[in-house]
């Protein structure tokens, strides 16, 4: 929904007065009102008689300006006072930006918002209201337009703060009620800070809004012509549809990640090296979850980007220099997350104790979370998370299938190219007897195929690409039940035997040799030792 106006241009309530005011004393800054137009000087009752008021209106007769002096109670002052921030003087740019980032929040108050989404990728500024537990966009904006009201916001209106506003730090502030009046408003906490791309000056703002009262904020909308009738849209959708069957999942294994991320919360982790895809699949699951709920927030931590989710807020890890410092690093800006109104968290990876904690503990406040682990097998991501922290994330307090809702194992192996790849029956030399006589125990070797010598369809070097092999674990109570009481080895050996259970990430290799895809003589190389089906490990 583009405007024709920005929100910073927007016309405000001037006052032109002809003289100028000389600036209140702070000893009596809290306990006077001034109506300028009206010549009214609204004072607390109780210093009626200061004499440091009374100087300050001598002050302003020698300006040339007569006040009138009315007793007030405080609770009438913070009304006048509010008012009188209305009051602007046409060019002054901080006050205009002032005024708009307050009405900023009292539109998002009169619809009942839960929370303001300020985004800026360096491009634009899109304004978002949670409304009924769904994100809804209610102005896009110039970058410049954005930036002048999140500065504004933190450091004209925010009564709670850092000494100054720090574009390259998170930082978090809060605005009090006296701010807000006639918004039904109590404060709004306020997280701000770098988003990708940091080094286009990418940022963000959320303000969560905190209402009087709970029916408040559950209320229908009115302002004071009755209903409030404001046309929102959602979020704009990534373009495109799920990936995972054309990056080599199985039908069935396409099924088990939907089926985790339809979950309400939970952690799914990926296990793998560097380098077997785990961040591409996980994109594939966000850009999925984009298109299927617009609605919901995602945030991510990342050290680096590597793929740019323009519907999502990403935050990098930068300046991190050991591992120790990066786990840190990752660490804050998880938890920064977690104050940021997210149903989505994507952590790149778990670097230690800290993260597996903030991990678990996003899980169980609610949250969706994907994030890595670097292991060889997916069911030992339990034995590796307990050994980091065998207090805080000792597998009785982790194993449960509400929390850990799917591991996945995941390997890039490369693909033959089918125009020079060479059957098997042709040249059985290509392959070590070791190899053939453990491969003739899982099935039908007549479709198996072996690199070529190369041709201009590939580019000489006799593989199309690469195709991920994956086994898709979804967690159940009987998988954790056995994690706890039996033991990993137990747990793996007793999932693989139960039905509709995946393959293991051998057998799912081995499928793809038996169907022509893939060179028996990678498994080893990407995967692991072929061995005997009868001989391989439950």
């Amino acid at each position: 929904m583009d405007v024709e106006a920005p929100v910073i241009s927007r016309p405000i309530l001037a006052s032109n007065v002809p003289v100028e005011m000389p600036a209140i004393p702070d000893r009596i800054r809290d306990f006077v009102a001034v109506d300028l137009p009206a010549r009214i000087l609204h004072v607390e009752r109780r210093i009626l008689g200061d004499p440091h008021l009374m100087t300050w209106v001598s002050r302003c007769e020698g300006a040339g300006l007569r006040l009138t002096m009315k007793p007030a109670d405080m609770d009438e002052l913070a009304r006048l006072r509010e008012k009188e921030s209305q009051a602007v003087r046409p060019g002054d740019e901080d006050l205009h930006n002032r005024l708009a980032a307050l009405e900023l929040v009292r539109r998002a108050a009169e619809l009942r918002a839960s929370d303001i989404h300020l985004l800026m990728p360096a491009t634009h500024a899109e304004i978002q209201v949670r409304i009924k537990g769904d994100l809804k966009v209610l102005d896009r904006l110039t970058y410049a337009e954005g930036e002048a009201l999140a500065r504004s916001l933190y450091q004209s209106i925010a009564t709670a703060r850092d000494a100054s506003y720090n574009p390259l730090e998170l930082q978090n502030a809060q605005i009090s009620g006296r701010e807000l009046a006639d918004t039904g408003l109590t404060s709004v906490r306020i997280v701000r800070g770098p988003a990708f791309p940091v080094e286009e000056n990418g940022s963000f703002m959320i303000l969560r809004l905190q209402y009087a009262s709970t029916a408040a904020a559950r209320g229908t909308t009115r302002s004071a012509g009755g209903l409030v009738r404001v046309a929102l849209v959602a979020p704009r959708r990534p373009e495109g549809e799920l990936r995972l069957r054309e990056m080599g999942f199985t039908p069935k294994q396409e099924k088990a990640m939907r089926l985790m991320a339809e979950a309400p919360n939970g952690v799914v982790i990926l296990t793998g090296p560097t380098g077997s895809g785990k961040t591409s699949t996980i994109f594939e699951c966000m850009s999925h979850l984009a298109r299927e709920y617009p609605g919901r927030r995602q945030i991510s931590i990342e050290d680096p980007v590597e793929y740019p989710m323009p519907w999502a807020i990403q935050l990098e890890v930068t300046n991190a220099t050991t591992e120790t410092e990066t786990g840190l690093a990752f660490a804050h800006r998880l938890r920064a997350a977690l104050r940021m109104d997210p149903d989505i968290i994507m952590s790149g990876e778990v670097r230690g104790a800290d993260v597996g904690v903030a991990t678990i503990n996003a899980a169980l406040t609610g949250h969706l979370v994907y994030t890595t682990l670097h292991v060889t097998d997916p069911f030992l991501a339990i034995d590796r998370l307990e050994m980091m922290d065998r207090e805080r994330l000792h597998r009785q307090m982790i194993c449960d299938h509400t929390i850990i809702r799917g591991l996945v194992a995941q390997r890039l192996v490369p693909r033959l190219c089918d125009a020079c790849a060479v059957d098997l029956a042709k040249d059985r030399s290509r392959l070590p007897p070791e190899i053939y006589e453990a491969l003739e125990t899982y099935g039908d070797l007549s479709k198996v195929r072996v690199r070529g010598e190369g041709c201009k369809n590939c580019g000489g070097d006799a593989i199309s690409g690469r195709v991920a092999v994956a086994e898709v674990v979804v967690t159940t109570p009987e998988l954790m039940r056995d994690f706890v009481d039996n033991g990993t080895e137990a747990a793996r050996r007793n999932h693989r035997r139960r039905k509709g259970a995946d393959g293991s990430l051998l057998e799912n290799v081995v499928d793809r040799v038996l169907a022509g895809l893939i060179d028996p003589n990678d498994i080893g190389r990407f995967v692991d030792r072929l061995v005997p089906r009868e001989s391989q490990p439950a």
